[in-house]
């Protein structure tokens, strides 16, 4: 709306400069609220990685982790691993990138580095998930954590993402290793077979 004064609006009776200059200042409005509108109406869609829920969660199962490919503890290319001394469990050849917690519970530890994860279940078990071998000389380069300790968690809510193909650049091998370290004082772990499988699929029970 124009306004008027003795039949003049202020727009005309500005000098032709200022008027050059107020249009100008209205496109760089009109161009940078168009701008933050996009930008605004872009992060509404921009999310970080979904929980995936297993279809019923059971407090003496313990899910996958990762997408991938299940394999038995023995397997893993780490004699502290395989064999069993630091905890039972097993391992997955990742082929996604987003590590969700195999258990609901509390986080107990998180790595500097970002390459493991401690959990402490709902059950009592000591849970650690991590991430590939010797990838702590990765200094967290290819690692994003999405928890910290003390953080409660529902089975299948990511705990971090890491950069496969970083990792492979590196010189390391990508499998992620889950071990109970108090795996004593509980029965002995039902394994499931090793096969392809999608995170938040059964690995064992107890």
């Amino acid at each position: 709306m124009s306004i008027k004064f003795k039949g003049v609006t202020v727009r005309q009776a500005l000098p032709r400069s200022l008027r050059r200059a107020q249009a100008y200042g209205d496109v760089c409005f009109l161009l940078y609220g168009k701008v933050v509108f996009q930008m605004s109406f872009l992060q509404m869609f921009k999310r970080g990685p979904q929980a995936k829920r297993p279809k019923e969660v059971q407090e003496n199962v313990v899910y996958v982790p990762v997408e991938g490919e299940l394999i038995p503890l023995g397997q893993v290319e780490d004699k502290a691993f395989a064999s069993g001394s630091l905890g039972g469990g097993c391992a997955v050849r990742p082929t996604d990138g987003t590590v969700y917690a195999p258990v609901s519970g509390t986080v107990k530890m998180v790595f500097p580095t970002g390459h493991a994860v401690g959990i402490v279940s709902a059950a009592g078990m000591d849970l650690l998930i991590h991430v590939g071998l010797n990838t702590v000389e990765m200094n967290g380069k290819g690692f994003h954590v999405l928890v910290f300790a003390g953080q409660a968690v529902q089975a299948g809510d990511p705990l971090l993402t890491f950069d496969r193909a970083k990792i492979r650049e590196a010189g390391y091998d990508s499998t992620v290793i889950m071990v109970a370290g108090n795996e004593k004082e509980f029965p002995p772990f039902q394994m499931r077979p090793p096969r392809t499988v999608a995170a938040m699929a059964e690995a064992f029970s107890f």
